[in-house]
């Protein structure tokens, strides 16, 4: 389907030194000790939203975590002999699958990850990289914004502006057939598979955040093989199964691909949530990532709650 529109991947760019900077926990009322500039005022909905929720300072120090971690690592075997072509040495890599508003895209880079992020909202990517070009250019080389979705290959109607309030995608996007789906407001965009994409970029993937508002069974699907091969280390996905059937999947679709990142993962915790789960989720702190989380917890169990209920959860997947 419209195959011609599938966009060719861009050029990896040359980036200098890696930035240690750090998060803080929790997140700061301002982006200035981050090391990036966010959206002012003018776009106050974007500015404060993620200042706001515990979930997203969660999701935040998270990838202080990992990207520290590879940081690390990449710093102790610089120590020895290197060889270029050792995929130990490569700068870590971020997949930001539902950019949105750029947050966690300028704060991979800002932590001195490659950061490849994926947005099918023409209006979300253009405010990001206008705030990039004239606030944050010391993070351009390390970042590419693609204006498209990831997921089974097809083509969408887009509206040419939206508001980026977190809500794209509820209730489904409309496919685009032929010329006469789309209109002076809308803009057609591809959904890519990632399985044609991703080999051609990296060897391994660090950390993968996906925020897609019900799109992420169909996405995640996708990416199994490259996590069942061992490269990709993390996940971060917000749930929504209410929506799966909406986005290219089912409930029973979208748990067969939970349950088998589940049986990858060393670890799987879902961050703080504050309704009560069917069938029990035991509550930890995790210091590290601050406040409330959740191990040992009954996976299903959850994910059939949000299906029934609505509403959303977010979890993290860590297969290293």
């Amino acid at each position: 389907m419209h195959r011609t529109l599938l966009p060719v991947v861009a050029l990896l760019l040359w980036a200098g030194a890696l930035d240690a900077r750090l998060l803080s926990t929790p997140i700061p009322t301002t982006t200035a000790s981050l090391g990036f500039e966010y959206h002012d005022d003018s776009v106050r909905a974007l500015h404060l939203k993620f200042f706001d929720h515990l979930v997203e300072q969660q999701v935040a120090n998270i990838f202080k975590l990992v990207l520290r971690g590879a940081y690390e690592a990449r710093q102790r075997h610089q120590k020895l002999e290197y060889t270029h072509d050792h995929p130990r040495h490569e700068r870590p890599v971020v997949l930001d699958v539902g950019m949105n508003s750029g947050f966690y895209t300028m704060l991979s880079a800002s932590l001195g990850a490659r950061v490849y992020a994926f947005e099918p909202q023409v209006f979300c990517v253009g405010i990001v990289r206008d705030l990039i070009r004239t606030k944050n250019l010391h993070l351009a080389p390390l970042i590419e914004i693609h204006n498209m979705g990831l997921g089974t290959t097809g083509v969408v109607a887009v509206p040419k502006r939206s508001v980026c309030d977190g809500h794209f995608g509820t209730d489904g996007i409309p496919a685009v057939e032929d010329v006469e789906d789309l209109n002076e407001e809308t803009v057609a965009i591809p959904i890519v598979d990632p399985q044609l994409l991703l080999p051609l970029w990296f060897r391994n993937v660090t950390l993968v955040k996906m925020d897609t508002e019900g799109a992420e069974a169909d996405i995640l699907k996708h990416l199994l093989p490259f996590v069942e091969a061992g490269r990709i280390h993390h996940i971060v996905v917000e749930i929504m199964p209410s929506q799966w059937i909406n986005r290219a999947s089912s409930l029973n679709a979208g748990l067969r691909t939970i349950k088998r990142l589940a049986a990858l993962s060393k670890r799987v915790i879902a961050l703080t949530d504050p309704r009560v789960i069917t069938g029990g989720v035991p509550r930890a702190d995790t210091e590290e990532i601050g406040g409330p989380t959740y191990e040992e917890f009954d996976l299903e169990g959850l994910i059939r709650d949000r299906h029934e209920r609505g509403g959303a959860c977010n979890v993290w997947f860590s297969f290293v």
